[in-house]
């Protein structure tokens, strides 16, 4: 069963600014996809579905 999301924009904004920090971060620390992948406990598929926003992929703060 196919759900259909819909989402707020300040939602779709957080996430946004959440992604760019990543990327900034990450590119700062000359660190690659897979090397933060590892670093965080991720897939870098994941990562990689993370930075390009991806709304269905799910995000546990713990």
């Amino acid at each position: 069963m196919n759900i259909t999301r819909t989402y707020s924009r300040l939602a779709k904004n957080a996430r946004s600014l959440l992604i760019k920090e990543i990327q900034l971060t990450r590119k700062e620390m000359a660190w690659s996809e897979r090397i933060l992948a590892e670093r965080i406990g991720i897939s870098r598929i994941t990562l990689r579905k993370i930075e390009v926003v991806n709304m269905t992929v799910a995000m546990v703060m713990s």
